[in-house]
């Protein structure tokens, strides 16, 4: 018979700024700075910057939420949309057939025909996210197990541990909480390889990255197994 209690653990942006991590508003400049830097480097728009803009004029024109500021996951994901949107029939966006959009809106691309627009925001968006995984992953290599954050983190996790079965539910870039727990259940084996059913066949306990992290990569530059 069980005799402790399960606790569940969901990780937000706060729990490892004590660590080094940076925090949203600290990506946000980031972002803005390498876009800004692209931008100028291959002669195009700086697409991300006109997303946040108008993020920013559609917020001001209603009831602007504080539980949904214009960030750069936001304006990330505007981008993305934006890029199938320029994509040319028979892929892309359907949407834009039914409002009756134009096929390119009035935004300046190196390569103005064809598969070009969506092509211009597509290297944007995966240079930026290609620098934001480099800057994470640089900082999780720089963390010091005893600097103050990571033991502060360490002992709160050993104490929880103590009382309960904890399983974590990491939201962040960042590896802090593996790093406070290494021998952590992932659903990778020794190899690297995830497997699917050892995360139903394990007990309770582990680290779990969902989404983002630079804890996973794909096996291959175009591929679906995660490593």
């Amino acid at each position: 018979m069980r005799t402790r209690k399960r606790l569940l653990l969901i990780l937000g942006a706060g729990s490892s700024l004590d660590c080094g991590m940076p925090s949203v508003g600290a990506i946000d400049d980031l972002m803005r700075w390498w876009a800004q830097s692209y931008a100028a480097r291959v002669g195009s728009a700086d697409y991300f910057a006109l997303a946040w803009e108008a993020l920013e004029r559609r917020s001001a024109q209603g009831f602007r939420s504080g539980r949904s500021p214009v960030n750069f996951e936001r304006a990330l994901s505007d981008l993305v949309a934006l890029m199938h949107w320029l994509r040319p029939s028979p892929e892309g966006s359907a949407l834009r057939h039914l409002v009756g959009a134009p096929a390119v809106p009035p935004l300046s691309f190196p390569h103005p025909n064809g598969y070009g627009p969506y092509l211009d925001i597509k290297a944007m968006v995966a240079h930026l996210l290609a620098q934001l995984a480099a800057e994470m992953r640089a900082r999780c290599r720089r963390l010091v197990a005893d600097s103050p954050g990571m033991v502060a983190w360490r002992a709160v996790l050993d104490a929880l541990r103590a009382r309960f079965d904890v399983v974590i539910y990491n939201l962040n870039y960042d590896t802090v909480a593996l790093s406070c727990w290494p021998d952590a259940f992932t659903g990778f084996d020794v190899d690297g390889r995830f497997d699917p059913g050892a995360v139903y066949r394990r007990d309770w306990e582990g680290v779990f990255h969902l989404h983002g992290s630079v804890h996973l990569s794909l096996a291959e530059p175009v591929g679906e197994r995660m490593v």
